[in-house]
């Protein structure tokens, strides 16, 4: 941001020019109000944006195997999510493929498994049933589930994926993942837990190491 004179600001030598000497005009109208220290940023934030604190929720999706062909597409739309304070966890067969995303707060993304998809993209999935059968039968090969947890409730993933008839989807959440991507029941790309007791059990069944989720505080 630069010194609070946006006088001293613009004459502060530098590969870019300070924020404050670039929009400010006197110290009083200077662009920004910058908190020196941690401390100060958390004390001056609660004074100035009084919020409630956030209620963590968890639910659970599980990318069906069908859906190679949106593998890259997916990706980008949970990852939009994940921006937006949403954290996301992905495993195939109990290994995590993690990388790191800062956004205003630490979000922690770990990434799609080409390699699941890959691998059974030739295998029908009937029904959300009978994937979630073969996810209960503990069979490694449909270990590839997706554990959100969100600070702004459930109602973000319905917005996500959509209702489960993708006809449905189309009518009235015409932006979601099951409208673009999905093609009947069967095939809806995603078979999502939108229960929070539902997700707890399921993430404590097949993700022991990842089912505590520290959330970390923002970034100043």
């Amino acid at each position: 941001m630069g010194p609070m004179d946006p006088a001293k600001a613009k004459a502060v030598a530098g590969p870019k020019p300070l924020l404050r000497g670039m929009y400010g005009t006197t110290p009083v109208r200077n662009a920004f109000y910058g908190s020196e220290t941690k401390l100060c940023a958390l004390r001056d934030r609660l004074l100035l944006f009084p919020t409630a604190s956030p209620v963590l929720q968890q639910a659970l999706a599980i990318v069906k195997p069908t859906a190679l062909n949106y593998v890259d597409a997916l990706s980008v739309r949970f990852e939009v999510c994940v921006l937006n304070k949403l954290f996301l966890i992905n495993t195939y067969s109990g290994k995590a493929f993690s990388s790191w995303i800062a956004h205003k707060s630490y979000v922690q993304l770990i990434c799609l498994s080409l390699h699941f998809y890959a691998l059974h993209a030739s295998q029908a999935i009937e029904s959300d049933e009978e994937l979630l059968l073969m996810a209960e039968s503990n069979d490694p090969a449909y270990d590839s589930e997706l554990k959100l947890a969100m600070t702004t409730g459930t109602s973000v993933l319905e917005l996500l994926l959509g209702s489960a008839d993708p006809v449905e989807a189309q009518v009235y959440f015409p932006t979601s993942i099951r409208a673009e991507m999905g093609v009947s029941l069967a095939h809806n790309v995603v078979f999502p837990l939108h229960s929070v007791p539902a997700a707890h059990k399921y993430m404590q069944k097949w993700f022991p190491a990842f089912f505590a989720l520290e959330v970390l505080p923002e970034v100043s």
